[in-house]
């Protein structure tokens, strides 16, 4: 007697070409509908009110992003420069010095540098010395200065001052300018 065989190969399952056809434009529709539902239900934003104002404009409530207040020296250059009618900055924050610019309009800045005395290495060359307003004015040029400017440099009580830059309008040169900024600091010989 022979023994039964079994047929362990996979039948394949025919599916009429046009029952795949509909089933297949059925998930298409569905898959659209339910994507054109999701996505105007997205394209719909709320309605805002409209603003009826500016909100206030916040200022930092800590040391962080605030500035300190300006130094005696700073304010000391601000105030002569503002005397003469020049409008000075801070240009940098202070240690132990001020660091003054003024936008003299059309690209020319001045910068006006005041140290204490003794503060300031003596790596400079001297060009010229002369008195101005009775005032020893030393024209001084340092190594490491890469542009190649000259600055005007003088004394006046416990402090040492440093001006370059552009000429201010209304100034014939820097030496007028040096000659009233020494008035307007107040120095005495």
């Amino acid at each position: 007697m022979k023994e039964p065989t079994v047929d362990v190969r996979p039948r394949r399952t025919r599916i009429p070409l046009v029952a795949l056809s509909a089933a297949a434009v059925v998930a298409v529709a569905l898959v659209g509908g339910l994507l054109t539902q999701r996505l105007s239900g997205v394209a719909e934003p709320e309605a805002t009110p409209p603003l009826t104002s500016a909100p206030p404009l916040t200022q930092p409530s800590g040391p962080e992003g605030t500035q300190p207040p300006l130094t005696g020296l700073e304010l000391k250059v601000i105030n002569a420069l503002g005397t003469l009618g020049i409008t000075g900055l801070r240009a940098q924050l202070p240690f132990r010095d001020a660091s003054i610019w003024a936008d003299l309009g059309s690209g020319s800045q001045l910068f006006v540098n005041a140290y204490p005395l003794g503060t300031v290495d003596r790596n400079f060359t001297v060009i010229d010395d002369r008195q101005v307003a009775g005032i020893r004015v030393q024209h001084v040029w340092r190594p490491s200065s890469a542009d190649g400017v000259t600055s005007s440099r003088f004394e006046c009580t416990s402090d040492e001052y440093w001006v370059r830059g552009a000429v201010p309008p209304g100034f014939v040169d820097i030496d007028a300018l040096v000659e009233r900024f020494i008035g307007a600091l107040g120095c005495r010989p």
